[in-house]
């Protein structure tokens, strides 16, 4: 009987004892009730300062209240393990409203480390005005996991949800955070921590700003995470540390998903850069209310920005807007797909030489793909199957010896003007492009060119027709005379000429096949001979001098 009494005690202190600590110390044992009604606040407070290095810290499922901040020593090896972040919550009823209420780190240069926080929740019955949920000052190599500042299914009292402020290596995942300003913050320290947060599977919402990277930090890197319903959703600024940002990184599982303010932005960059790097990976941008998907401010300077895969989705203004002349700024954009945009897909409202796009799809933009002080030299397109300006206009395939393709509509808006591609490939062709004449001011041309010297044109609208160089004509008579080009033309015979000889403005890569014949001139040519080579075409005329004929040459 004894036997079965020791196993039973055994089998439920193995059920109810967590798994990571043997001994964990709890608020209760310092007095605390944690039923959401009685005053916590002192036992919260000899419990978080009770804890020394290595300890186990556990709070049961109930509610804890507060009406102070709860300040953990600079201690580091902490566990701080709730039953989950919907059973152990700390609730701050205080009347100070700026202060944080759950405080871990010493701050400074300095940081603790190699903590577990798992399994809790932050709310607030006050509405506050500053501070933070969790404010992390100086947390380095640590792990957050299910965690709830206000989030979703909160009253929207806290003023940031979480704050790191200075870390690194940190890994935060399954997180919910909401906050009147930021639901989650992050900053570097100078000569501290500054580096090294990873994001992952959760949620930030229904605040002023979403994410805000606040200066001085790099290493960011945000995926599986739903960053929605904010004004802004993802805020990347200098205003706490005076000192650019370095490496931030969004992956194909983040989305940056319907602004919610009047002017809301997806992604806004005010940060000048120094060396930075953003990354957008195959990330969603989408539904921004009243501003544009990603914005750039004209103070962007030194910032390598690549926006490569993903959707940039239903914008109220651009997809893309960037405010920099700086030459320092680099921006390459490359198969991303742009839908129902309410201005350009993308935009620069300065000129610019240094936006490099490859690749895009645009499906809807109210005021076309791309703005007109956007330098479309930097277009580049490389690759045997890559699409341009989908589904109206593609491009694929490669043209021969490096050219540049130019698409040309005479009387369009500038930004639909001249769409221009530099294939860097060889032996390749070029084929698959449909083009609608939609502009009344005249046709669409696309035009192939070398080294900057138009070589051919195929003008395609109410009518067919080709253009190019002038050919040269010779031994034609006193006065003979050319107009027409290398593919058509017509020649006047001068006086007592028996003949003319064509030479090609651009030698054709083949021997052309020609077609000679009158036009509706008097006297009309009857009796003629001709001979043909890649670079000549020479005419002999029997019917006698002064005769008008025409010419059609089709070849490589």
């Amino acid at each position: 009987m004894r036997m079965i009494k020791a196993i039973a005690i055994c089998i439920s202190l193995w059920i109810t004892t967590p798994l990571w600590a043997a001994n964990p110390d709890t608020p209760q044992a310092h007095g605390a009730v944690c039923d959401g009604v009685a005053d916590d606040t002192s036992a919260l407070a000899a419990w978080a300062a009770a804890a020394t290095t290595g300890a186990a810290l556990y709070i049961p499922h109930g509610t804890c209240t507060t009406r102070a901040a709860i300040v953990f020593p600079s201690v580091s090896r902490i566990s701080l393990v709730g039953d989950g972040s919907g059973a152990s919550r700390i609730l701050y009823t205080g009347t100070n409203t700026s202060n944080s209420i759950v405080i871990i780190g010493p701050g400074g240069v300095n940081c603790v480390t190699q903590w577990t926080i798992r399994g809790i929740s932050i709310l607030s019955n006050t509405a506050m005005t500053g501070g933070a949920g969790l404010l992390f000052n100086g947390l380095c190599r640590s792990d957050i996991t299910d965690i709830i500042a206000d989030g979703q299914d909160g009253n929207g009292n806290l003023y940031i949800g979480a704050w790191f402020n200075g870390v690194d290596r940190i890994n935060l995942r399954g997180f919910d955070l909401r906050g009147q300003a930021d639901a989650l913050r992050v900053n570097g320290v100078t000569n501290g921590p500054q580096a090294d947060l990873l994001i992952m599977q959760g949620k930030l919402s229904l605040s002023a700003q979403g994410l805000h990277v606040a200066g001085g930090f790099g290493g960011l890197i945000v995926d599986q995470t739903d960053i929605i319903s904010n004004n802004t959703e993802v805020l990347i600024d200098t205003s706490l540390t005076g000192t650019s940002n370095r490496e931030l990184m969004f992956g194909p599982g983040a989305a940056l998903d319907i602004t919610s303010g009047g002017a809301g932005v997806g992604l806004s960059l005010l940060d000048p850069g120094s060396n930075s790097s953003l990354y957008l990976t195959g990330t969603w941008v989408a539904s921004s209310q009243g501003g544009d998907c990603i914005s750039l401010a004209s103070a962007v300077s030194s910032w390598d920005i690549n926006i490569v895969g993903g959707t940039i989705f239903n914008c109220h203004r651009d997809g893309i807007r960037n405010n920099s002349s700086s030459s320092s700024l680099r921006l390459n954009i490359s198969n991303v797909q742009f839908r129902n945009v309410g201005g350009y897909a993308i935009n620069s409202t300065q000129n610019n030489s240094n936006i490099s796009i490859s690749g895009i799809t645009v499906y809807a933009a109210a005021l076309g793909e791309i703005s007109s002080n956007i330098n479309f030299s930097s277009y580049k397109k490389i690759g045997p199957d890559e699409s341009y300006f989908a589904p109206v206009s593609t491009i694929r395939g490669n043209a021969i010896a490096s050219p540049t393709v130019r698409f040309y509509t005479p009387g369009a808006p500038l930004d639909q003007k001249y769409w221009d591609y530099f294939v860097d490939q060889t032996g390749g062709f070029l084929q698959g492009r449909a083009i609608n004449d939609t502009y009344s001011a005249g046709n669409t041309w696309l035009t192939v060119q070398k080294s900057g010297t138009s070589i051919s044109r195929v003008a395609l609208g109410p009518h067919f027709g080709s253009m190019g160089g002038t050919p040269t004509v010779s031994s034609c008579g006193s006065g003979g005379s050319i107009a027409g080009n290398d593919t058509s033309g017509t020649v006047t015979e001068g006086g007592t000429a028996s003949g003319c000889t064509i030479t090609f403005a651009q030698p054709f890569n083949t021997t052309p096949d020609c077609v000679i014949s009158s036009p509706n001139a008097n006297p009309s040519l009857t009796s003629y001979t001709y001979t043909i080579s890649s670079t000549v075409l020479k005419i002999f005329n029997n019917s006698g001098p002064s005769f008008k004929f025409s010419y059609i040459c089709i070849g490589g």
